[in-house]
């Protein structure tokens, strides 16, 4: 008998508190998730090493990063100001290509989008946080967990491998 594993998507760093967070992000000020957009902003999250950060990110020019793409961003001037969520106006950013999944109809930000279309209405989670990606190849379903950057409250939404 052959036991399927689900293939664990979540980007696995390490989990020491880091003291150059430029170093971390291969020279850029942030990287994570596209989760959310209002007018010219985007909010990009993350988990890394168990924290939950933000930024709301800015600019004068239309912004081509779409939900649930990872990417990573540097912010002009170097600078960002508050915190839970930061604020920036965005300078640049690149995609981080993550390997799709080859049984799966969907891509990963495909899966993504589709579960924050759940909680898109949803109060609780006005700054959403992409915890973890797991894509089960029996069932054909994604299970992306999705936290609040205000706590650690979250939940699993399940996503049907379906265009």
């Amino acid at each position: 008998m052959v036991l399927c594993l689900s293939l664990v998507l979540l980007k696995n760093y390490d989990t020491e508190k880091l003291d150059n967070p430029t170093d971390f992000f291969n020279g850029g000020d942030f990287e994570g998730y596209a989760v959310k957009t209002e007018g010219n902003s985007i909010l990009i999250t993350n988990n890394i090493s168990g924290d939950n950060m933000g930024v709301w990110l800015s600019s004068t020019e239309p912004i081509t990063i779409e939900l649930g793409q990872y990417v990573r961003v540097w912010y002009k001037n170097n600078q960002a100001l508050g915190s839970s969520p930061a604020k920036a106006e965005l300078d640049r950013f690149e995609m981080i290509n993550e390997n799709n999944y080859s049984n799966s109809a969907l891509t990963y930000d495909k899966a993504i989008q589709k579960a924050l279309k759940e909680i898109e209405n949803n109060d609780q989670f006005q700054a959403p946080v992409i915890k973890s990606i797991i894509y089960d190849d029996v069932t054909n379903t994604w299970s992306i967990e999705v936290g609040r950057m205000q706590n650690d409250y979250s939940i699993t939404i399940n996503v049907d491998d379906q265009n």
